[in-house]
């Protein structure tokens, strides 16, 4: 899979906000011949409603085969990047390396973000050591051992790929949701002191999932847009009112 971590969501060089550059980048993405489906992940942090702080969303990207053709020939979806988001942002390409509990199929393997629901918490992890043997299982297995887990995966970054080269692994746990918001503050403290207890962490939040991007279907702006609407009712707002 591809793994997108947008460290810098506070603006965009060519669009009047981050989000619109990022959906940008979604967009261009797909165009790929070899896109299968995309999730793209929006922090849960009460405390930035505009979403616009360090690492607020990350985006995980299937394509088969896998691309290493998106990091070099692929000039089209680098050219969104720079213009879509500021920096700094993280690419990778990265291999799965285990998946628990023992036996569970990978949520990400061979197309199956398409059937994630959207109501999925996400617990992501990631760092710019390349934690493997014992050292990597036991990481994994704490992220497994929190409450509600349904899987979690480590993922390596592919060493040959061409990236950035900081992202040098990730852990990526799901939890089927909605969770209620004291559920959430017990599961985020509880992820911080799993993610914490290796070295080299970037950077570890509680995500939702935004939205599922298929191959083919409506623009990521207006599927973004139905989504905003969802979220709206939910909360007792007027979609009409929205900005």
């Amino acid at each position: 899979m591809v793994l997108h971590c947008f460290e810098n969501c506070s603006s965009s060089p060519a669009f009047q906000s981050f989000q619109e550059g990022l959906y940008h980048i979604m967009e261009v993405a797909r165009s790929n011949d070899h896109f299968e489906t995309a999730l793209l992940h929006e922090t849960i942090n009460d405390g930035d409603e505009e979403k616009t702080g360090d690492f607020s969303y990350a985006a995980v990207m299937l394509y088969s085969p896998p691309p290493g053709v998106l990091f070099g020939d692929y000039d089209d979806f680098q050219t969104s990047v720079e213009f879509g988001v500021a920096e700094p942002n993280h690419q990778a390409i990265m291999t799965e390396v285990a998946t628990l509990p023992d036996g569970a199929d990978s949520p990400l393997a061979g197309g199956g973000a398409a059937a994630t629901p959207e109501t999925s918490v996400v617990a992501l992890a990631v760092y710019d050591q390349a934690w493997t043997g014992a050292a990597a299982l036991a990481l994994a297995e704490q992220f497994a051992a929190l409450p509600g887990a349904a899987t979690t995966s480590l993922y390596k970054r592919d060493a040959a790929a061409p990236g950035d080269g900081r992202v040098q692994c990730c852990v990526r746990a799901e939890f089927p949701g909605p969770l209620e918001a004291d559920a959430v503050n017990s599961l985020e403290a509880a992820m911080q002191t799993a993610a914490g207890s290796a070295d080299g962490l970037m950077h570890a939040s509680l995500y939702q999932v935004l939205f599922n991007i298929p191959k083919a279907g409506a623009p990521v702006g207006i599927l973004a847009a139905h989504k905003a609407t969802e979220l709206a009712k939910a909360a007792g707002i007027d979609p009409e009112k929205l900005e």
